[in-house]
């Protein structure tokens, strides 16, 4: 079991308290007790992606969180769904690749119990969607009332447009340019999730410069 520690929190945001923290990047770090999160109120972005998180529960008390992506992670039931149900901010969620979305009609269970979010997993939210989530099943509050079925056919993944050319003044070095290349050839195979990760890590790399 790997703990996320307040430790590792300050050092990764460089911010001197839990509640001054707004984003945190902690994607594949193997992390399955975050329950530090729980003390960051003021958080707004969450990315947990790839790490072994079952329980939606420290994520309750966030109040301004309005991102959440945890895909690739270990929430076994959607029962779990229901600890964010009091986030009135949350606006994208993110829980493909978790057994939770294996579950029979997963995405109108998910909508029908968070009426507040726009985008659920690679999809935006639809009026369309919304009125069929009205007759979807309930999701149960405790993970012994719930029901585990087959799941219905995910959303298709957008395609991923072509890598651009790289400028001709993009570096003086080569190395420098062969990492610029490779980076910009990268950025065009990413999804908007990745996309979200890059754009807190550079932020963060900047500010780390000044």
């Amino acid at each position: 079991m790997v703990t996320l520690s307040e430790e590792v929190v300050l050092s990764k945001t460089k911010a001197n308290s839990l509640d001054r923290i707004r984003n945190l990047n902690l994607w594949g770090s193997d992390l399955s007790d975050v329950s530090v999160i729980a003390r960051m109120a003021n958080v707004e972005v969450l990315s947990l992606s790839v790490n072994r998180v079952k329980s939606l529960a420290h994520f309750e008390k966030c109040s301004k969180l309005s991102e959440l992506y945890l895909r690739k992670n270990e929430v076994g039931c959607l029962s779990q769904v229901h600890h964010l149900k009091g986030l009135k901010n949350l606006r994208v969620l993110w829980l493909c690749d978790n057994p939770c979305a294996e579950e029979e009609d997963y995405r109108l269970r998910v909508i029908r119990q968070l009426p507040q979010l726009t985008k659920l997993d690679h999809a935006n939210i639809g009026d369309e969607e919304r009125d069929a989530a009205k007759n979807a099943k309930p999701i149960p509050t405790s993970q012994s009332d719930a029901d585990p079925s087959p799941a219905s056919s995910p959303a298709p993944v957008p395609a991923k447009e072509t890598a651009p050319s790289p400028p001709a003044n993009a570096g003086k070095s080569g190395t420098s340019n062969n990492v610029l290349y490779a980076v910009m050839a990268l950025i065009a195979e990413l999804d908007e999730e990745a996309l979200s990760i890059v754009k807190t890590e550079i932020e963060q790399r900047i500010d780390s410069l000044k």
